[in-house]
């Protein structure tokens, strides 16, 4: 596995379309093999968020992972963020022309929707729920509670090192 990742790697600095689809299958199979390094998972999750990368299988993979609450904490949080780029593009190009967003309008829905109850659930571990925050914030929807109370909270929240951690900025 080790060695399909690295070539994966290199694959995905060339941004070459249909070599990307290839690397998108290859993410997605180490994504979903448990038995598979945690190293391995954690850096497909992150390159599984790559634009040239995700597509409605890809971003379905990454949300089961985001879902199981039974998955590590690190990789829950990774999955999450990696949503971020497809998200802002949807939310930018409206589903006007498919050939410029990397997820079907459905999945752009199903991903908000499930990031939205995710963040909601109090038992979703601190982390987790920052990652999905600062993804979701990327196509944020009119007046969603889950914004709102992020930020205030983000507001309160004092890092270890004492300072005020404000990811969001003021344009919310």
């Amino acid at each position: 596995m080790q060695k399909e990742l690295k070539w994966t790697l290199r694959l995905c600095s060339t941004r070459l379309h249909g070599l990307a689809t290839d690397a998108g299958k290859i993410f997605r199979k180490i994504l979903i093999d448990r038995r598979a390094k945690a190293s391995d998972r954690l850096i497909a999750a992150e390159l599984a968020g790559n634009f040239t990368v995700i597509n409605d299988e890809l971003a379905g993979a990454l949300l089961a992972i985001v879902r199981d609450a039974s998955e590590p904490e690190g990789l829950r949080a990774r999955a999450a963020i990696s949503f971020g780029p497809a998200l802002e593009q949807a939310d930018l190009g409206e589903f006007e022309d498919p050939d410029e967003v990397p997820i079907t309008e459905g999945m752009f829905h199903n991903i908000q929707d499930s990031l939205q109850k995710i963040y909601l659930d109090h038992s979703t571990p601190k982390e987790v729920r920052r990652r999905i925050l600062e993804a979701s914030v990327r196509a944020p929807r009119p007046g969603t509670r889950m914004h709102r109370a992020g930020i205030c909270q983000r507001r309160q929240e004092v890092d270890a090192d004492g300072c005020v951690r404000d990811a969001l900025g003021p344009r919310f």
